[in-house]
């Protein structure tokens, strides 16, 4: 199904304008198949939408489709070096352990299975 759709930024997840006013020819292939969207390449070749739809967007004119998001991702942002010179990196909140004990990890002994082979390993039957 094709839907013609003209960008604003009320329907922007992120209230980007850059695209207000761009026609967009989306096409809905069914639940979590939206095509149609710009992208563009970012860092580390990781390409990212040009556009967010945010949800309750209203696709369509006379047959009239709601966005809804399926996933989600945040990205952390940039910032200067210099922003981070309060944080108290000089001593840590709690003290450090100088050593492990074996009491950490401790879950008790192997259990004796005496001559009979377990029957179940990694999840196949064994007989």
């Amino acid at each position: 199904m094709a839907i013609k759709y003209t960008h604003t930024t009320a329907n922007d997840r992120n209230a980007n304008s850059s695209q207000n006013g761009k026609v967009f020819l989306l096409e809905y292939g069914g639940k979590g198949q939206l095509w149609g969207l710009p992208f563009e390449e970012g860092d580390n070749n990781r390409w990212a939408p040009v556009i967010n739809l945010k949800d309750a967007t209203i696709l369509g004119a006379s047959d009239q489709y709601i966005i809804k998001a399926n996933d989600v991702e945040q990205r952390m942002q940039v910032v200067d070096n210099s922003n981070c010179s309060d944080l108290p990196l000089t001593a840590p909140s709690q003290d450090v352990p100088t050593g492990i004990t074996g009491e950490v990890f401790d879950i008790g002994s192997m259990p004796d299975m005496g001559e009979d082979a377990p029957s179940v390993v990694d999840g196949e039957l064994t007989e």
